[in-house]
């Protein structure tokens, strides 16, 4: 009697605890090491499941049966202690029927990033959480070259010992010696002075609207770091010349296709231009010294923008041009374009001795600006 009394205050004692896990159906915990997620799940939570934990090591089923629907309907998806080392391509990549939006929190001990791996699906957008050390990535891991929909959140966890937030603007190691990522969308990008290494693929894909300046402490840029830059066009709706500044006295050590796709040139120091000439990556992109890389801010009322590399010159404007002049120090007249438009360009024979632009327009009234002081 005395045994059977102690089983059924067993039983009543474990009663509350089994209907309240029956009850909160909404949160999971399964370890794939013992089965396939959805052999693992219940009927119940299949059907109301919204924060997920998984551990041990998923299968590619696992990611197929996440990617069928499952990730559109969580809004956490904890893999914090699996057992992942590199996540695979288009491992989370799902479409929903309307915006939803999930949080994925990383593996402590992943080490890479597959190719596209990252990728989202349209209308489902993904917050990832970092715990570990920064993975090595892969081509486009984050999103694709002008897919303007895919915007990748990808940021360190509080308690993340290796990498952390800074400016608002890039993940970096915790010493601020190499910037991993940017997490700005748009730019400019003004990398911060004492970075040391700009990591593999830390702006691959970036939308800018007008430059990326490098500071002279770089000494190595990883693979892809600047491939695929879209110049985006401004909310303000005036034109931006696009540049990328390395002021590196020393041409930073450069990996494998640094520069795929640059829009625009790269200016280095005036005292360093011969030498980044010629080295190797760098004097495919070199467009001219610091210099000669752009011209003085122009006035407020200032109507045209101006990229000027050393021998060609951009001219955009918001008012139609009818003639561009290109005069010397003492006033000589070097060179004179007529044309109707809002965009023109114009390459000079003796690009040093290029030092004024004037610009007429059609309206009746002219611009000077001045290129070389």
């Amino acid at each position: 009697m005395k045994k059977i009394i102690l089983t059924l205050l067993a039983l009543a004692a474990a009663l509350p605890q089994a209907i309240a896990q029956e009850a909160d159906s909404t949160r999971a915990t399964v370890d794939v090491g013992e089965g396939r997620l959805e052999s693992l799940l219940t009927d119940a939570q299949k059907q109301a499941v919204r924060h997920l934990t998984i551990t041990g090591t998923p299968a590619e089923e696992d990611y197929a049966y996440l990617r069928s629907g499952l990730l559109a309907q969580l809004d956490t998806l904890d893999l914090r202690r699996a057992d992942i080392d590199t996540i695979p391509k288009q491992a989370f990549y799902c479409h929903a029927q309307q915006y939803h939006k999930i949080t994925i929190t990383l593996p402590e001990r992943l080490k890479h990033l597959s190719d596209s791996s990252m990728w989202e699906g349209e209308d489902f957008y993904i917050d990832y959480v970092l715990t570990g050390k920064y993975p090595t990535v892969g081509i486009d891991a984050y999103s694709f070259y002008g897919n303007y929909f895919c915007d990748i959140s990808i940021t360190p966890s509080e308690d993340n010992a290796y990498c952390t937030i800074r400016d608002y603007e890039y993940i970096v190691s915790m010493d601020s010696t190499i910037v991993y990522k940017t997490i700005n969308k748009y730019g400019p990008y003004e990398i911060p002075t004492g970075t040391r290494i700009i990591a593999d693929r830390a702006f691959e894909n970036s939308e800018v609207w007008d430059y990326v300046f490098i500071p002279s402490t770089v000494d190595s840029i990883g693979d892809g770091a600047f491939a695929n830059l879209v110049q985006d066009s401004p909310t303000d709706g005036k034109p931006h010349p696009f540049f990328l500044v390395c002021m590196a006295t020393l041409p930073p050590r450069l990996g494998k296709d640094v520069f795929v796709w640059l829009p625009g040139g790269v200016y280095v120091p005036e005292e360093s231009l011969n030498l980044y000439l010629a080295t190797d990556g760098w004097k495919d992109v070199v467009r001219g010294s610091t210099l000669t890389m752009s011209i003085e801010s122009p006035k407020a009322n200032a109507q045209a923008s101006v990229c000027w590399n050393g021998s060609t010159c951009r001219i955009v404007s918001d008012k139609t041009m009818t003639a561009v002049s290109c005069y010397s120090a003492d006033g000589k007249l070097l060179d004179k374009m007529s044309c109707s438009a809002k965009e023109a360009a114009l390459t000079l024979n003796t690009p040093e001795a290029f030092i004024i632009l004037k610009v007429d327009y059609a309206d009746g009234t002219n611009e000077t600006i001045k290129l070389k002081p």
